[in-house]
């Protein structure tokens, strides 16, 4: 084998060794001592999830929208952990849950208990969340050139903030990862090339956000300004007007929004919208909490900020 055949290889052989290392630094920060805190929106994000797998295994695809978010992929990872743990809730568990009423079907019906589901509900969020990560070092070097795009994911990987917020089965530590991968490959394919890998990566990413949370929303306007600049920008050079790259634009934003929309189109209704958003508008800003469980294994304690992070640094936070 010659030289100039072997290198494709080699530098094949680097590249997946550059993405493990980077896959570990992003995943073993966030998946030591999953069981050692519980966050309060957490339980609420498990029985929705509940609902969700029910409602899936029973084709009752209007019983899986639980919430305006809409948070499909976070109730993915609940599921995959109710597939885990508790299969035979699709048979046996009730149509829908609702606010703690989760831990006591647990407790009289199953051995089973919340933290174990929550546990393996995270396990999945971080998951997805180091494989996204990783996977956005492809249009960072296509961007940046390699060096900067590995110390670029490491400075993601490592910051403590993200960290804390993608260990929790919760929507934003997701969204950002996805926000992030979604806005980079769009930049990848308007500034490197418009090379067609990075559009489909972009308008997957843009869509899993949307169904994710809807501040995604945000990604639209923000790339139709980088299109703008890019577009004003070779038309002041003398490049042309580029009209294909604006009739792409319109595909990706078609796209990613068709992806939403096709998603949810069994499961969102007018009526269920509304009664949604007026109990959130009614809902009293301080709620009871009368139905917590302070035992040391029950879902929700006394919840305090360094619960968030691993034991030794709560102490050193509280030393």
């Amino acid at each position: 084998m010659t030289p100039r055949t072997a290198r494709p290889g080699v530098r094949g052989l680097r590249t997946l060794l550059v993405l493990l290392l980077l896959f570990l630094a992003v995943w073993m920060p966030r998946v030591q001592g999953l069981d050692r805190f519980v966050t309060p929106d957490e339980p609420t994000w498990l029985y929705r999830s509940a609902n969700f797998y029910r409602a899936i295994s029973r084709g009752d695809f209007a019983g899986t929208f639980q919430r305006e978010h809409p948070g499909v992929t976070v109730m993915w990872a609940g599921t995959l952990a109710f597939l885990q743990k508790l299969p035979h809730y699709a048979e046996e568990g009730p149509l829908q849950l609702g606010e703690g009423e989760l831990e006591p079907w647990l407790r009289d019906h199953s051995t089973i208990r919340p933290l174990q589901l929550l546990v393996a509900a995270r396990w999945w969020m971080v998951l997805w969340i180091a494989l996204i990560t990783t996977a956005a070092y492809f249009p960072l070097r296509r961007l940046f050139g390699a060096p900067i795009a590995a110390l670029a994911v490491l400075v993601v990987a490592w910051d403590p903030f993200l960290i804390a917020l993608s260990r929790l089965l919760h929507l934003d530590g997701l969204l950002a990862s996805l926000t992030l991968l979604a806005l980079l490959s769009f930049l990848a394919w308007l500034h490197c090339g418009q090379q067609l890998r990075y559009f489909i990566v972009s308008v997957l990413a843009t869509g899993l956000a949307l169904l994710t949370k809807t501040p995604a929303v945000i990604l639209i306007p923000a790339a139709g300004l980088l299109v703008l600049v890019e577009w004003v920008r070779r038309v002041r050079a003398g490049e042309g007007k580029s009209p294909g790259m604006l009739l792409a634009f319109l595909a990706w934003m078609a796209l990613a929004v068709s992806s939403v929309i096709s998603s949810l189109a069994f499961t969102i209704t007018v009526p269920s919208i509304g009664s949604l958003m007026f109990s959130r508008l009614t809902r009293p800003m301080m709620r009871s909490r009368s139905g917590s469980i302070t035992s040391p294994d029950s879902m929700i304690g006394r919840i305090s900020m360094p619960s968030i992070v691993p034991q030794s640094c709560s102490e050193m936070i509280t030393s």
